[in-house]
């Protein structure tokens, strides 16, 4: 057996005696014989292993305490339930109790301590302040959660009327019964 190898390929190719050759299809073209007599063999690719030349390896400098502190992120969110408070079908004291409860702060419930702040500020609006970043759709969320434990989520929505604050809105039911009677 002799070997024939190709630089720019990493397949080894023998040749063999036909025999071995078990293509009768490869044979049948003129041009494949020579591949049926041959046997295709995978060997890793040679890589000239050199070492690297030495480099200097600069890193980012650490933050020290004397250089910049990091700034202390401060959001504010505002549950206006005004609307379902003066209709008396929503208590907004249990509201203020259950985000206590739930509000969950570096993956756990009832780690609030001076990070987030809830209150009531008015009538039926509770406020939210977070010394931490915190999102408003995650108190979009827990109210719908509370709406729906109060059986009100099919009267009553979440409404984001501008940046920070939400609104409990009941739906427009007055319209679509208006709509039922002139069809």
């Amino acid at each position: 057996m002799t070997e024939a190898k190709r630089e720019s390929d990493s397949y080894q190719v023998t040749e063999s005696s036909p025999n071995l050759c078990s293509a009768p299809a490869l044979s049948a073209i003129p041009e494949m014989e020579s591949l049926a007599e041959t046997e295709l063999t995978w060997s890793p690719p040679r890589i000239n292993h050199q070492p690297l030349p030495p480099q200097s390896v600069t890193m980012a400098p650490a933050a020290s305490a004397r250089g910049r502190k990091a700034q202390k992120v401060t959001k504010k969110f505002v549950i206006n339930a005004s609307q379902p408070v003066s209709d008396k079908i929503f208590d907004i004291s249990a509201f203020e109790k259950f985000l206590h409860d739930r509000i969950k702060v570096e993956g756990r419930v009832g780690n609030l301590g001076d990070k987030v702040v809830i209150s009531q500020s008015g009538e039926g609006k509770v406020e939210v302040v977070a010394h931490i970043p915190f999102s408003g759709r995650y108190l979009k969320y827990l109210t719908k959660k509370y709406l729906k434990k109060q059986q009100l989520r099919d009267w009553i929505r979440v409404v984001s009327t501008s940046k920070g604050v939400y609104e409990l809105r009941f739906f427009n039911v007055a319209s679509e019964e208006a709509d039922e009677d002139e069809e």
